[in-house]
């Protein structure tokens, strides 16, 4: 009787793995660019301190429906009179809830809201707006 018993649970557990109350995470996946930042567009000033002048130039979020994702930052770095352009990539995990989206990358926690084709996070006095 042992062998019944385990088909039923083995289909019971085949037929709740599309359950429709998990997140469809692949209508909110893509590659979404950042288009503001505090609602100005790029390239845009975020850090000024007495010798350092730090610009977004471009940034793209690559959002995969496996759960992961990865950013890439292109800034302008001026510092005194030398002038470089640096990029930065940030790694990691994301899921979706509803409209509120989480990315989480080592021990930082990004969260923001999902909307159409649109990404906001909002964070530190700072609003950065994607688009898809």
């Amino acid at each position: 009787m042992r062998a019944p018993t385990a088909v039923v649970l083995l289909f019971a557990l085949v037929a709740c793995g599309a359950d429709s109350t998990s997140p469809d995470m692949t209508s909110a996946s893509g590659d979404y660019a950042l288009r503001t930042v505090n609602n100005f567009p790029l390239p845009v000033t975020v850090l000024t301190q007495t010798n350092l002048k730090l610009e977004i130039l471009s940034e793209t979020l690559y959002v995969k429906p496996s759960g992961t994702f990865s950013d890439v930052t292109h800034y302008r770095r001026t510092t005194a009179e030398v002038v470089d352009t640096p990029a930065d990539t940030l790694s990691g995990t994301w899921s979706v809830k509803g409209t509120v989206v989480t990315f989480i990358a080592g021990n930082s926690t990004f969260t923001g809201t999902i909307g159409g084709v649109s990404i906001l996070i909002e964070g530190d006095g700072l609003a950065f707006r994607y688009i898809k």
